[in-house]
């Protein structure tokens, strides 16, 4: 590829990669495997770039390619560590691809509602998000069943969504 070619990818990339990265966190729900599936569409993007048909919508066509990544690490990895359903990834996805909302707000939005939590749940979220603890691990810590974790872990998704919704929604 020519460097007009490289400059014009690495551009039109910067501009939809944190959404693809937070579709692939709502994906997987760990930030690890989020980056490794990033990594791996960046490969196949950039592969596949002489294909992308120039003055189409790029964010479109980069989704498409995420969405073939996904469902690959989901046959890859079994239903271990994929949150949402099909459809409930296609709702996120169109909602990514909407883009009505910047990163940095829904993020700031996140942290207070995160903040507004119990500690006790605060610390369950930071052990199993940013600490990436196993749930099992975790639920051997509280001494409760994994089932029951994932229970907890799936009404505090549920309560944070509305929460950074309704503060979107206010601004």
């Amino acid at each position: 590829m020519s460097p007009e070619d490289t400059s014009e990818f690495l551009r039109l990339l910067s501009v939809c990669e944190r959404r693809l990265l937070a579709f692939f966190l709502s994906a997987t729900g760990r930030i690890a495997s989020a980056d490794d599936l990033m990594q791996e569409t960046r490969l196949k993007l950039w592969d596949q770039f002489s294909k992308f048909e120039r003055g189409t919508d790029f964010t479109s066509w980069a989704f498409a390619i995420a969405r073939y990544e996904v469902l690959g690490h989901r046959r890859r990895v079994g239903r271990q560590e994929m949150l949402l359903s099909g459809d409930a990834l296609e709702r996120v996805e169109a909602k990514l691809l909407e883009g009505d909302v910047t990163s940095s707000e829904r993020i700031a939005a996140l942290q207070e509602c995160v903040e507004g939590l119990p500690r006790e749940h605060r610390n369950l979220i930071e052990r199993r998000y940013m600490a990436e603890a196993s749930i099992v691990t975790i639920a051997t810590e509280m001494n409760r069943t994994a089932n029951s974790l994932h229970q907890m872990l799936w009404r505090l998704r549920r309560a944070l969504t509305k929460c950074v919704t309704s503060k979107l929604r206010m601004q």
